[in-house]
């Protein structure tokens, strides 16, 4: 019986009500309880302590959703830190809005500003650039001190008589406590505060003594010198021709004169510092220069025609062809002086600037290249030129400040400054500061100073730098010894001549072939008098041979005369100057290697001696030992 109860029991039991309480039926959404793991955020007004502000946005009223999710609507009205979208104040920046600002004007000097994750500013990269009351004086960004560090400066070294420097808010000197102990008005001159005088005090000096020409010298408020009494009277420089003081040109005024009005055929007019017209860059028909084996003049208009050898395009004129008669140099005006090197030529132009052309190989036409030229190019620059000399591959200027400049080769120190490094370009020769006269050729360059003196600088194998010794070189000038009275100067091969103030020339160098003048043929560390010259007015020296331009314009010419260059009808060279056949009325005188050219009143020119190339530019190549006109 017991069995048969049990099996109704297991039979019947899926019928039997069940007692278990349904526990998920009593959780859902709605019912105002928060159940994160049924994935509610919220449940109706129950927000589980969350805000706007907790959720990261800047404000507004946070809502729950009939999903039981939260409802950020009104959040994002006021916006959070990395929507992009700046939200002052609470924000400085967002993302890459710095809202205008940088380091510089957060008070920092310079760096980069960033955004932090807070969307406030990280100065990290502004700090290293430093700002003013860091304590770091930063110079750069205009700092002269910061906080107590004044850079070691005082109220005596700014210039104040005493007192205590502090530094102001902008990390600048606050002088206002440095205090005069002496001052401007006591009647004592400090020189060291700048004082040129002090009250009465006018330290002896009077308008004169300053360079006017009369007036009353006071003493300003300011302690220093007050020259407007002194202006009245006038005084060189002033830019007015005092006329009553010899002043003939001004500065800039020349009184409306030309070197035309003053009887030259052309050329640019100067004012000398002493207020006399300087005639230096006026030159009759017409100046003319002789290089190796060819030859350069300037005509009436300013243009520049050459002619004989043209391998390397020293003729100019576009092309490497020979020309036994004058051809313009193409493109060329406004041309105020030339100068002939052996392969190359160069021409200083109305606005003071260089142009050469020709042979190039050693940087000679100094236009940083190494290329030949056969139409001009511009030196490097600007030169600011009065002059220009050109030697064998060697190229200098005379500037009008008195200092020279030269470029090229520098092989015996030709350059003169200070090395045997070769020059791409111009570069200043040491120590000269008042040259007014330049020439140059081989290995050797040589000024006229303003006082009378000569200096050379380069080779010396033959003692023609004229310092009394033979041999080595000199990579500086240096002066020619008791030379004071010299008023020009001319290289030649390996010697040099120049004219003395009484009209005399001397030369010193090699003497080979006489070229010295002094009827000997002994090399000579110094200078000696050339025999029997006493009325020059230039000189010119070639290769081995030197000439003479006299005052009646005839011209004397001695040394080395294989192709006739001496001009006297033979080929007899000579140690003693002989007469140039045949020529009167020279105004100018240049000797190339081997030939001779020289201009005259009558706006003739006229050449001699060799002419393979076609250099005495009378369209032949036979050489002369007369003058021969130039067609």
């Amino acid at each position: 019986m017991k069995n048969l109860f049990a099996i109704l029991f297991v039979f019947l039991l899926p019928f039997i009500p069940s007692c278990k309480v349904d526990v998920k039926s009593q959780v859902r959404c709605g019912d105002g309880t928060v159940n994160l793991n049924e994935g509610e955020q919220c449940d109706t007004d129950n927000l589980n302590s969350a805000s706007c502000l907790s959720l990261g946005y800047h404000g507004g009223q946070l809502a729950c959703t009939s999903a039981c999710t939260f409802d950020i609507a009104a959040c994002l009205e006021t916006g959070r830190c990395g929507d992009g979208d700046l939200n002052r104040p609470m924000e400085d920046c967002d993302g890459d809005d710095l809202d205008g600002q940088t380091c510089m004007t957060l008070g920092y000097h310079g760096g980069e500003l960033a955004c932090a994750a807070g969307c406030v500013f990280d100065t990290a990269a502004c700090e290293a650039a430093g700002r003013c009351g860091d304590g770091l004086i930063q110079s750069g960004a205009g700092e002269t001190c910061d906080g107590d560090d004044l850079d070691g400066l005082t109220c005596e070294a700014l210039g104040f008589y005493g007192g205590q420097l502090a530094c102001g808010d902008a990390c600048t000197f606050d002088t206002t406590a440095c205090e005069q102990g002496i001052y401007c008005g006591d009647g004592l001159i400090q020189e060291a505060w700048g004082e040129t005088c002090d009250g009465d005090d006018l330290d002896g000096l009077t308008c004169e003594a300053l360079g006017f020409y009369g007036g009353q010298l006071a003493c300003g408020d300011d302690c220093t010198l007050d020259a407007a009494a002194c202006e009245a009277a006038g005084r060189c420089g002033d830019g007015l021709i005092q006329e009553a003081w010899g002043e003939t040109c001004d500065a800039s005024n020349l009184g409306g004169q030309t070197c035309q009005t003053l009887g030259f055929a052309t050329g640019s007019l100067f004012c000398g510092a002493d207020c006399a017209f300087d005639t230096g860059a006026c030159f009759n028909w017409t100046s003319i220069a002789t290089g190796g084996v060819h030859t350069c003049a300037i005509g009436p208009d300013a243009t520049v025609w050459c002619w004989g050898a043209n391998d390397y395009g020293q003729l100019g004129d576009g092309t490497n062809l020979d020309s036994l008669v004058p051809v313009q140099v193409t493109g060329l005006t406004g041309v105020r002086q030339i100068a002939a090197g052996y392969f190359h030529t160069c021409a200083v132009l109305e606005d003071d600037s260089v142009v050469c052309w020709g042979s190039n190989g050693t940087n000679q036409l100094g236009d940083l290249s190494s290329q030949n030229r056969s139409t001009p190019v511009a030196v490097f620059g600007p030169l600011l030129a009065v002059s220009v000399a050109a030697g064998t591959s060697h190229t200098c200027a005379l500037r009008s400040d008195g200092t020279v400049r030269c470029w090229g080769d520098n092989f015996a120190g030709q350059l003169g400054d200070g090395s045997t490094t070769l020059r791409d370009r111009p570069t200043p020769v040491l120590g000269i500061n008042s040259a007014i006269a330049l020439s140059a050729n081989t290995y050797n360059t040589c000024v006229l100073l303003s006082d009378g003196t000569v200096s050379c600088w380069g080779a010396n194998d033959y003692g023609q730098l004229g310092i009394g010794t033979f041999g080595g070189m000199a990579t500086t000038p240096g002066a020619v010894s008791g030379l004071s009275t010299a008023r020009s100067v001319s290289v030649g091969h390996n010697h040099v001549c120049t004219v003395l103030s009484d009209a005399t020339v001397v030369c010193w160098g090699r003497n080979g072939a006489g070229q010295c003048g002094d009827g000997t043929f002994e090399n000579h560390s110094t200078f000696v008098p050339v025999y029997n010259v006493t009325t020059a007015t230039a000189v010119s020296s070639g290769n081995s041979f030197a000439c003479a331009l006299l005052g009646n314009g005839s011209l004397r010419c001695w040394g080395n005369n294989p192709s006739g260059q001496l001009g006297d009808g033979s080929l007899d060279s000579s140690a003693f100057p002989v007469a140039v056949s045949g020529l009167t009325g020279a105004t100018a005188v240049s000797c190339g290697a081997n030939h001779t050219c020289a201009a005259t009143s009558a706006a003739s020119l006229y050449c001699w001696g060799a002419n393979a190339r076609g250099q005495l530019g009378d369209g032949s190549t036979n050489d002369s030992t007369v003058p021969i006109e130039v067609q």
